[in-house]
């Protein structure tokens, strides 16, 4: 039986009104299981991540191309739908389900999805709208198949030379193209708003990496 590797990060949840009677409701192992996320393999939820994600009680899930190999649209919102029905049913709450995909070099999904530029790309135009138009039809495609979370984009500024990691994936070595607006900010990004996706998607705040930072 293959080894699982659960704990990858804590999320934090947006409660809604009700959440105090679901709390009521849920043992202490499906609360703990609210605040982690973790992965299972395939491209399909089996029998064998089913008694995983019973045994674990874990309550949001993240892909990755090396666990999962999803290829298409149809098999990452069928993935996407067993999850969040066989989560949603044992904790009363749907799952976070995110996924990287920042676009450029950082997209883990590929064929049947578009293949937007990476930031340093979209800011090297010089205008700003195209990242919020970049961010809302990339938010479009990530709701359609059921993915909840987009972990993007990164806000690093590429001032690190020793740091190889954040590159391309950052918008600009200088902090104010870094920071320039309109880039997507969490929970109810105004890029994908107007699509009323609001509710169903939401960009994280940034993404940091803590070893970018420049030596003095």
């Amino acid at each position: 039986m293959k080894k699982w590797l659960l704990v990858l990060s804590m999320v934090s949840a947006v409660w809604v009104q009700g959440s105090d009677q679901v709390l009521t409701h849920m043992s202490l192992e499906d609360k703990v299981g609210q605040v982690f996320m973790g992965f299972i393999y395939g491209t399909e939820l089996t029998a064998e991540s089913r008694r995983f994600l019973e045994e674990t009680h874990l309550g949001n899930i993240i892909y990755y191309g090396w666990a999962n190999g999803l290829e298409t649209p149809e098999q990452v919102t069928r993935l996407s739908q067993d999850l969040a029905g066989w989560i949603g049913r044992s904790v009363s709450v749907p799952p976070i389900i995110a996924i990287d995909q920042e676009g450029g070099i950082v997209s883990r999904f590929g064929k049947g999805f578009t293949p937007f530029p990476g930031n340093m790309a979209l800011a090297a135009t010089g205008n700003p709208q195209l990242t919020y138009l970049a961010a809302k039809a990339m938010g479009e495609e990530m709701r359609a198949v059921g993915v909840t979370l987009d972990l993007a984009p990164v806000l690093d500024v590429n001032d690190n030379p020793d740091n190889p990691i954040i590159g391309v994936r950052s918008y600009s070595t200088r902090s104010a193209t870094a920071t320039r607006k309109p880039i997507p900010t969490p929970v109810c990004p105004s890029s994908i708003n107007r699509s009323k996706s609001c509710s169903k998607l939401s960009f994280s705040p940034f993404k940091r990496f803590a070893a970018n930072r420049k030596r003095s």
